[in-house]
Parts: structure tokens; C-alpha cells; sequence
């Protein structure tokens, strides 16, 4: 798998918590990056055992299954298409996370 196929994955995985997140009124900060999206990218760059774990319990509301799912498979399905464009492939997230998976 090359760099620019690795790189469009993280940045799909991160939008969609960050979108399920927002969904989910989690709190976001003032940059707009939700807690658990600023864990994944902290720990993804730490390397520090346990850093996730340790992480995430600092954030609040937890993920449903359901909504982590749909989220999932609304971008698998809608949004793939878009991986070479990150506006459209934003919009596409949001749209399944407002419209599909609220």
C-alpha cells in the first residue's frame, strides 16, 4: 500500500469519529477536532503503549455500536469514491453523519 492510499485511509477513519462525534454532541474543541479524533492522530504519532487506551478514557459519550457502524458503512459506500478528493470526500462524511446515521 503506498503513502497517499495509507494517508487517505487515516484522514477517512478520522472524519468519520470526528463526524461521530459531533453527532453525538460530544464536546469539541475550539479547534473543531473532536477528543477522539485528537487521540487516534496524538497516539498514531506517540508510539506509547497504551497511549489510546489511556487517552480515550479522558473523552466523553462513547461511540454507540450502531452509529459507529452506520458511519462505516456510509463512507465505505458513498464516500470511497471521493479519496482523491478530500472537499468532496469531507461533505460525503458529513452528509452521513447528519442525514444517513443521526
Amino acid at each position: 500500500m503506498n503513502f497517499t492510499k495509507v494517508l487517505v485511509t487515516v484522514f477517512l477513519i478520522v472524519s468519520i469519529l470526528a463526524n461521530v462525534e459531533a453527532t453525538n454532541n460530544e464536546a469539541v474543541g475550539d479547534d473543531g477536532i473532536s477528543c477522539k479524533a485528537k487521540c487516534i492522530l496524538a497516539c498514531a504519532l506517540s508510539r506509547t503503549p497504551h497511549c489510546l487506551d489511556d487517552c480515550l478514557k479522558q473523552c466523553q459519550l462513547p461511540v454507540s455500536p450502531e452509529v459507529l457502524k452506520c458511519n462505516f458503512a456510509c463512507s465505505t459506500e458513498r464516500c470511497s469514491k471521493f479519496r482523491e478528493d478530500s472537499e468532496l470526500m469531507g461533505s460525503c462524511l458529513k452528509e452521513c453523519s447528519t442525514r444517513y446515521c443521526n
